[in-house]
């Protein structure tokens, strides 16, 4: 019978030599079924996500009950989501553009009242933080747990919501174009 190693000479490199064999196999793993790239320059940009923006909302102007306008948004702004949802009894209706600088914009569509829709949107609590008039059409500003601003206003027979991380003069461009928007014909 081989003697046992003393506890006390068991060190790093017994360690080492026990964990080489299950790195190698994981990286072979990782390699085989392509979730790992060597990229020596660090990260690179994709491709921005497209999204037929106009076709959902045309869809969503046809089964919603208030109207639904699809802003003329600058041409290098990339519409790349969308999505509907509940809010208690009232529906909203999101699409999402990233624009030239490659930040993202969020506008939804609801008939929701304004707070519970800061609210649906918010990440945490949502506190009112004040106004920003953009032509006549003035927005609430509500301040939630993350760095993004809320801009919501109400049109009467519909809400709007902008909120992502865009700067200041690209919520002006968003906000300008869907108030200019004529409602999408059902």
């Amino acid at each position: 019978m081989a003697d046992k190693k003393p506890r006390i000479l068991q060190g790093t490199g017994d360690m080492v030599w026990t964990i080489a064999p299950l790195v190698v196999a994981c990286l072979l793993v990782a390699g085989l079924v392509g979730q790992c790239s060597w990229s020596p320059g660090g990260p690179t940009e994709g491709a921005i996500p497209t999204f037929d923006a106009a076709s959902a909302l045309e869809v969503d102007a046809g089964i919603s009950d208030y109207p639904i306008r699809m802003p003329q948004v600058p041409e290098d702004w990339t519409p790349n989501s969308g999505s509907r949802r509940d809010i208690g009894p009232a529906t909203a209706s999101t699409v999402g553009f990233v624009t030239a600088a490659r930040l993202y914009l969020q506008l939804t569509q609801s008939d929701a009242a304004v707070q519970p829709l800061a609210s649906a949107y918010a990440k945490g609590s949502v506190d009112r933080a004040g106004t920003e008039t953009i032509g006549t059409t003035e927005w609430t500003v509500f301040d939630d747990d993350s760095d993004e601003p809320i801009w919501v206003t109400d049109l009467g027979d519909v809400r709007i919501l902008i909120r992502g991380s865009g700067t200041p003069s690209d919520y002006v461009t968003l906000a300008t174009a869907v108030i200019e928007a004529a409602p999408i014909e059902r």
